[in-house]
């Protein structure tokens, strides 16, 4: 399952807006709307936190993994202390 950043951005577009709500009803007095999307918040916040920490580390790998290949490329054109 491949994950990119536009994945992330609406994870955190569908928590920023249940938390708008939930200042909209916070204003309007509306205690069960509130709460509603206040237990809504409590579900989808880790989950935006999760999908933030594996685009993060999908992203160290990704760097590691060209550093080793470009490690491997200068050791294969690099001309051996040996031959001399």
């Amino acid at each position: 399952m491949a994950f990119n950043p536009d994945s992330l951005n609406a994870a955190q577009d569908i928590l920023m807006g249940l938390k708008a709500k939930a200042a909209e009803a916070e204003k309007r007095g509306d205690a069960y709307t509130f709460e509603l999307m206040h237990e809504l918040c409590k579900v989808v916040s880790p989950i935006v936190n999760k999908a933030h920490a594996r685009l993060l580390r999908e992203e160290q790998a990704d760097l590691n993994r060209r550093r080793q290949e470009l490690k491997a490329k200068s050791r294969d054109t690099a001309p051996s202390k040996r031959e001399g």
